[in-house]
C-alpha cells in the first residue's frame, strides 16, 4: 500500500471517528448541555405562575437545567396555557449563570434588543418602565398592540448572572406588584 493510499484511508478513518463522536456528543447534551436535575435552590430562582395570578392547572410547565459547553449554567421555566383565548398565555424565566461578566453581558444585550424585531414586523409599541431596577442593568418593557398591553419582558444583569422574564396575555403592570413578585427571586439569583 503506497503513503498515499495510506493517508487516504487514515484520513477517511479519522472523518467516521470524528462525525461519530460528534453524534454520540450530540445525543448526549442535545447541543444545548447536560441536563442535570434541578435542586430547590435552583427552583427558588424561578417565578412560578401562582404568583402571577395564574392557575398553573389550566396550563402546561416544563423546568429544565443545562450544564453548557462553555461552564454556564441555564435554568428554564416555561409556562403555556391550555385555556383558548385571543390573547394566548405563556410565561418563560431564564436565568443564566456564566464564568465571568464578559461571557454574560453580549446575551444581556441580545436579550435586552430581541423585542425589537417582533415589535417591528407585528407593528407593536414597546414602552420602557422604571417598575425595578435590579444589579448592574437591567431593563423593563410593556409591549402594546393596538393600545392594548399585551406582554412584558423585564431583564436584568447582576455579575456574571443573567434574569430574564417574558409574558405574555398576564402582566406585571404595577410597580409594587412588579418588585413583590420578582425580588425574592433576584435576590436568589444574587445568592446562588
Amino acid at each position: 500500500m503506497t503513503v498515499r493510499r495510506r493517508l487516504a484511508l487514515f484520513g477517511m478513518l479519522s472523518i467516521i471517528v470524528i462525525l461519530t463522536v460528534m453524534i454520540l456528543l450530540y445525543d448526549i447534551v442535545n447541543l444545548d448541555g447536560l441536563r442535570v436535575p434541578l435542586r430547590n435552590r435552583d427552583c427558588d430562582m424561578i417565578v412560578n405562575v401562582q404568583e402571577l395570578g395564574l392557575d398553573d392547572k389550566l396550563g402546561t410547565g416544563e423546568y429544565s437545567k443545562r450544564l453548557r459547553f462553555d461552564g454556564s449554567v441555564m435554568i428554564e421555566f416555561r409556562w403555556r396555557s391550555h385555556v383558548k383565548s385571543a390573547r394566548p398565555i405563556e410565561v418563560v424565566n431564564k436565568i443564566l449563570l456564566c464564568g465571568s461578566n464578559d461571557d454574560v453581558t453580549p446575551t444581556y444585550e441580545a436579550s435586552v434588543s430581541s423585542i425589537a424585531l417582533p415589535a417591528l414586523l407585528l407593528n407593536l409599541k414597546v414602552e420602557p418602565c422604571d417598575f425595578i431596577y435590579w444589579g448592574d442593568e437591567s431593563s423593563f418593557v410593556v409591549v402594546n398592540q393596538n393600545g392594548v398591553e399585551v406582554a412584558s419582558v423585564f431583564v436584568a444583569r447582576k455579575a456574571s448572572r443573567l434574569f430574564y422574564l417574558f409574558m405574555s396575555g398576564t402582566l406585571l403592570d404595577e410597580r409594587e406588584t412588579a418588585k413583590r413578585v420578582l425580588l425574592p427571586h433576584l435576590e436568589a439569583v444574587e445568592r446562588y
